[in-house]
């Protein structure tokens, strides 16, 4: 599979090469948005394809935790190979199972920029890493105008969007 990994270093600017240099030492990358006035912060995986031909991951979790959730994908990944779909994950999330969903391609262009550029030409598969709310639910098992909804938009292709 053909990455920006095969690209000469002299191609490449300062973010370019320090965000390959991740990819080197760790096999992924993790990429961290904090919240602004355009939405909710997330973080999302770039290599696990690569590395383990298993879908990238994207969450609405921000920064350290979403960092932290990434991690704790990559050990999963590592230790057994598989990502279950549509199903209650534990272990990820502390305190929280989770469920993975596939992200709609749509949606790639504004959330995963790094990892669109590192697969180039090829939109690797990725997920959707969703939590419940303190009572157990998950946002598809809310009513639509639940404010929880606004934590973790559903960037699914299951979405109106």
């Amino acid at each position: 599979m053909k990455t920006e990994l095969d690209t000469p270093d002299d191609l490449l600017d300062d973010r370019e090469r320090a965000f390959l240099d991740k990819v080197r030492k760790f096999g992924w990358a993790a990429t961290t948005v904090e919240d602004d006035d355009e939405g909710p912060g997330f973080a999302y995986s770039t290599g696990f394809w690569l590395r383990h031909g298993r879908p990238e991951v994207f969450t609405f979790l921000p920064g350290q935790a979403g960092h932290q959730v990434l991690w704790n994908i990559e050990r999963m990944l590592a230790e057994s190979g598989w990502l279950p779909v549509d199903r209650l994950i534990m272990d990820v999330l502390e305190g929280y199972p989770v469920v993975l969903r596939p992200m709609a391609k749509s949606y790639y262009p504004d959330f995963i920029g790094w990892t669109r550029w590192f697969y180039g030409a090829l939109d690797a598969p990725c997920l959707q890493l969703f939590w419940p709310d303190r009572q157990g639910r998950f946002p598809w098992e809310l009513p639509p105008d639940d404010s929880f909804h606004l934590t973790q938009p559903d960037l699914t292709a299951r979405s109106p969007g």
